[in-house]
């Protein structure tokens, strides 16, 4: 399963001020809505129809490989609409997207563009075999054999 590292944000390359393009629950939205893509392996515009069509009609598939991605628009507000993604009965996600983004045309893939090819890692770093010398203060969830 590959992620996107926390440290890259929607324009790395802008500096100084945020770009005036999107607010920012947007552009976390954007981020999150991308996760899922690349962890999932889907194809961005097939991925931002479905969410488009499930706004419309309160419930949409996206074919997997292996299974069916169900989107459901749980809550419509004036400005932005909940979603939930679920594969099988195993809830992927839920969160708000704000009606600009439905409105545009699969910002998914420029945010996805933009990033550079470090930003994509292969699989999630191995947190259980921490040494001794990798425990920082305040560490928790930790557990000393």
């Amino acid at each position: 399963m590959s992620y996107i590292k926390r440290s890259y944000t929607y324009n790395y390359r802008s500096r100084g001020r945020l770009p005036r393009g999107h607010s920012k629950t947007a552009k976390k939205a954007i981020e999150y809505l991308a996760r899922i893509v690349i962890s999932k392996n889907i194809d961005s515009s097939k991925f931002f129809s479905s969410l488009v069509d499930a706004w419309a009609n309160n419930e949409s598939t996206c074919e997997l490989a292996s299974e069916k991605l169900v989107i459901r628009c749980r809550k419509k507000t004036k400005e932005s609409a909940t979603f939930l993604f679920t594969t099988g009965r195993k809830a992927l996600a839920q969160l708000n997207v704000p009606e600009e983004i439905l409105k545009e045309k699969n910002p998914i893939k420029r945010y996805i563009d933009a990033l550079p090819p470090e930003a994509f890692s292969p699989t999630e770093p191995d947190r259980k075999n921490l040494k001794i010398i990798d425990l920082k203060q305040r560490m928790k969830h930790v557990n000393i054999k």
